[in-house]
């Protein structure tokens, strides 16, 4: 579906009342797309048409990055530190090294599609409607200050062309000069404790949340994920680090919106994992509760 300048227009306007406002954003839309150890085998980058590659920015690990650049000839790759340890301060130095504003991040081993009309997806997206995506995101972050993408497994249960206040993951816009501006980092949670290495992007998305701003889903493209590869930045995934991590983030936000359950899992060598489950947008709604009742005084 490639939406016109009017149709989007009318889209956009419809943003959740009491919403944080911010200001726009005179700033190019750049992607960035963390990576490590998969050299040969990136799938985000190829699914943009050549046009795009100065806005595309890889970003990998200082002794990975020849091997990047043999591999993927043609495209800008910048370089963060060895030490670098884990998704959170990765994602977060993603941001640092490029200037602010509009972002796009992009885990390298997503791909797109897109809905058609009548509600079904395309097999393979064009680069017409990859590049619409990129307009879109691009107009909706002088709105919002996070733009997520609907994923796969839940496209067919909204079909409205974006859903405000929802969890985002493995690929969304952000404005970085607002997390600046309000002190919002993706590793704030593993710099207090090393053993919470996990929910880095639920993090921003509750902290934006708890400070009055909403957010967006769209949902007339989708991405798939393909988990469980070799390489990549996150950390191996113990029971442990499942436990510190959900319970770090239940600290920080409390349990009236975060509870923890244990359930079964299948993921090699762990019985049993623990699971989140956040209130998004009950969290949202009180902080502008607040906002309201310190108006008042």
């Amino acid at each position: 579906m490639i939406l016109n300048e009017d149709k989007r227009r009318k889209n956009w306007n419809k943003n959740y009342k009491d919403s944080k406002g911010i200001e726009s954003s005179e700033s190019n839309l750049l992607i960035v797309i963390p990576t490590l150890g998969r050299e040969d085998q990136q799938k985000a980058i190829y699914q943009f048409p050549e046009s795009f590659r100065d806005r595309i920015f890889l970003v990998t690990k200082e002794s990975h990055v020849n091997l990047l650049k043999e591999k993927n000839p043609g495209f800008n790759v910048l370089s963060i530190s060895d030490e670098t340890n884990g998704i959170a301060e990765t994602r977060q130095k993603c941001l640092d090294i490029l200037p602010k504003g509009k972002i796009w991040m992009i885990d390298d081993m997503v791909k797109f599609q897109c809905r058609n009309d009548d509600g079904r997806v395309t097999g393979h997206i064009t680069d017409e409607e990859l590049i619409d995506l990129y307009n879109t995101i691009s107009e909706g972050l002088d709105i919002y200050p996070q733009i997520g993408i609907s994923a796969r497994q839940v496209n067919n249960t909204f079909m409205e062309f974006k859903k405000d206040v929802g969890r985002c993951y493995s690929t969304y816009g952000l404005r970085s000069d607002i997390l600046e501006k309000e002190n919002i980092r993706f590793d704030d949670l593993f710099s207090k404790n090393e053993n919470i290495k996990l929910y880095e992007d639920y993090y921003v998305t509750l902290k934006l949340f708890s400070k009055g701003y909403s957010n967006t889903i769209l949902f007339e493209w989708i991405f798939n994920h393909s988990h469980n590869k070799p390489g990549g930045n996150s950390s191996f995934r113990t029971n442990q680090t499942q436990i510190d991590s959900a319970e770090g983030i239940q600290s920080e936000f409390g349990k009236n919106y975060i509870s923890i359950k244990i359930i079964e899992s299948y993921w090699k060598d762990m019985n049993t994992r623990p699971e989140v489950t956040i209130k998004w947008k009950k969290i949202f709604e009180d902080s502008l509760k607040k906002v309201t009742t310190k108006s008042l005084f």
